[in-house]
């Protein structure tokens, strides 16, 4: 704190002119204060005027220490009371440091205070904070997976637990299977199956071509034989969709057929795997499609591995 007491001035003089030395070096004011005012008051005035790129900060008056002279200054005393007396100035001027010292941490011989819950109301709860952990981003963090093929699940009781199907365990398991072991691409090429708007279309078509059913077949069969009597009757086998494997084979083999629709789903699929490679050889059209319980519709059976 540099006091600044002028040669001609009287020694009653009301205004001080203080200048505050920071912890860091760095200088606060000078300011000018009366020889009344309290240290309370130069705290609150040292706390509006803080420099904000400081890296401590006080919060309140009451975190600022003023010491001069190796002592520390009462909140309740004045200027005027720690002031040197004029007539002990040398040549007039005097000079006094003080430092100021936010109080970040309570000292030892400070105890906290804690007030007791009334009653009906929860105690308060310690809020912790987090810590943020370090990210590696080469890691990705996988979560476990219990389902098939992953990791073991925890013992618990399975009193009223259900087993799935079988059929479903299968069906799951063979889809693990598929996603981690290498696929030949003859069994691969079985996953690229037409689309929903073009296989409706597909089945659409088909169904013109559907094939007879008995009573069509006996009136054929009746024209048929009224035409070997002797008699003019105009009977043609008309075109429909020939079912099959191995009736769809030879009609490949004759290149008879002109369109071939294989299931995506047949199983084993070994029935059906070489039948793509034929139609190429054979340089037939074939496609690959869903659904295969629409084809019931087709024939007189409910499920098809194939047709022409």
């Amino acid at each position: 704190m540099s006091v600044r007491v002028g040669g001609n001035q009287m020694p009653d003089e009301d205004l001080t002119e203080i200048k505050f030395r920071l912890f860091d070096g760095s200088d606060i004011g000078p300011m000018q204060c009366s020889a009344t005012s309290t240290v309370a008051s130069i705290k609150s005035r040292i706390l509006a005027e803080w420099p904000k790129d400081k890296k401590i900060t006080p919060k309140v008056a009451s975190d600022i220490k003023l010491v001069s002279a190796g002592k520390i200054l009462e909140n309740c005393k004045t200027i005027a009371q720690y002031r040197t007396p004029f007539g002990e100035l040398p040549g007039g001027i005097i000079t006094m440091h003080v430092v100021v010292q936010p109080s970040l941490a309570k000292s030892k011989t400070e105890k906290s205070v804690v007030e007791a819950p009334k009653k009906g109301s929860k105690a308060p709860v310690a809020v912790k904070k987090k810590q943020e952990k370090v990210v590696n981003p080469l890691f990705e963090k996988r979560s476990k997976q219990f389902g098939i093929g992953g990791a073991l699940p925890p013992k618990r009781d399975l009193h009223r637990f259900v087993k799935w199907p079988k059929v479903v365990r299968i069906q799951r398991q063979r889809r693990i299977l598929k996603q981690r072991l290498k696929v030949p691409p003859a069994i691969n090429q079985f996953t690229r199956t037409l689309d929903k708007n073009l296989a409706t279309s597909l089945f659409k078509m088909l169904l013109k071509y559907r094939p007879e059913d008995r009573a069509a077949k006996k009136e054929r069969l009746q024209r048929a034989q009224a035409e070997s009597e002797g008699k003019t009757v105009e009977s043609k086998k008309p075109i429909v969709v020939k079912y099959g494997l191995n009736h769809v084979t030879y009609l490949i083999e004759q290149n008879k057929a002109q369109l071939v629709v294989i299931a995506h789903d047949v199983d084993p699929i070994e029935l059906v795997v070489w039948l793509p490679a034929l139609c190429r050889k054979m340089e037939i059209p074939y496609c690959i499609v869903k659904e295969r319980h629409v084809w019931g519709q087709l024939s007189t059976r409910k499920l098809l591995q194939c047709c022409a």
